[in-house]
């Protein structure tokens, strides 16, 4: 089968799995992403992989998927360890788009790549908004229409607990716009995140769906986000009351895991591991694709 890679061919995350390809059998073919259009499209591949599932990438996973090709979406992971820089240690392997939480894998002790961290206790009752980049795939939100939400955010809880609830505003590092209606700005804007959820005096983090809300509940803190968030499932959506309500961290760490599963190394991805992962349907109960080899190992 040949398997069409949408990237630069010096791409790090895009050239160990054009090796994979290769270790289990499958002809990689390298294709430009930015000058594509549907007269391009090549029938002879069996499978396409695009970065992420923007601009270039949107139209040439529609046009394809629209054939019945299958699309697979590499792109940061939603779990990372402290520090994450590049060259950046794992990528994330999504099928069909991001954010695609496999439901069911053929093993589900995989190791995680950031460990949770044991019960707090008792929480604190300072609340930590977290802003987000603009159009972000993610939500598709322009920056007018994310600060006026996070704004209405911060607005709504301090109405809701007044003092009470001191509120903390942290804007993405590359969003940095003001909150005025938040407490306090500048502590939450300096230092890493991991280092702002230690504190015992955080209560709970409120974000639409940013991927700081994984962190958050591998932290052990409650999450407050949208419903469309792809961990909604082990959060709570809407805002804060007055006693937040813990999640089932024995199901946080059966979704963490899950997450993981998405997610591969280098070596995996060079050795065909992560591939041969996904199109053997081990996540999900549906292949994608049976004419894997089968001389392909785990």
């Amino acid at each position: 089968m040949r398997v069409g890679l949408f990237a630069k061919c010096n791409h790090g995350g895009m050239s160990r799995l054009a090796a994979g390809a290769r270790q289990i059998g499958l002809e990689p073919v390298w294709c430009a992403p930015k000058y594509w259009a549907e007269s391009n499209y090549d029938e002879s591949l069996g499978l396409i992989v695009t970065l992420g599932t923007k601009l270039h990438s949107k139209r040439i996973a529609d046009c394809y998927r629209a054939a019945g090709v299958p699309v697979l979406a590499m792109d940061l992971p939603a779990i990372r360890p402290r520090e994450f820089k590049y060259p950046f240690p794992t990528y994330a392997l999504w099928r069909d788009s991001i954010n695609n939480i496999p439901q069911g894998v053929a093993d589900d002790s995989r190791l995680f790549i950031a460990d949770p961290k044991p019960p707090r206790g008792k929480l604190g009752r300072r609340i930590l908004v977290c802003g987000q980049k603009a159009d972000d795939a993610a939500h598709g939100m322009g920056t007018a229409e994310l600060r006026e939400y996070f704004r209405h955010t911060v607005r709504m809880i301090r109405d809701k607990h007044g003092d009470a609830r001191p509120i903390i505003w942290r804007a993405h590092p590359e969003e940095p716009f003001p909150c005025p209606d938040a407490h306090d700005e500048s502590e939450a804007t300096e230092g890493p995140l991991e280092d702002l959820l230690a504190e015992r005096s955080i209560g709970a983090v409120v974000t639409f769906n940013s991927t700081c809300g994984i962190t958050a509940l591998a932290s052990r803190l409650p999450v407050f986000c949208d419903e469309q968030s792809f961990y909604a499932e082990v959060a709570n959506t809407g805002l804060p009351n007055g006693r937040d309500v813990e999640p089932n961290w024995d199901k946080v760490d059966a979704f963490l895991s899950r997450v993981a599963w998405t997610q591969f190394t280098l070596d995996e991805l060079e050795s065909g591991y992560a591939l041969a992962h996904v199109l053997s349907g081990s996540m999900s109960d549906d292949p994608i694709d049976t004419t894997l080899p089968a001389n392909w190992t785990r």
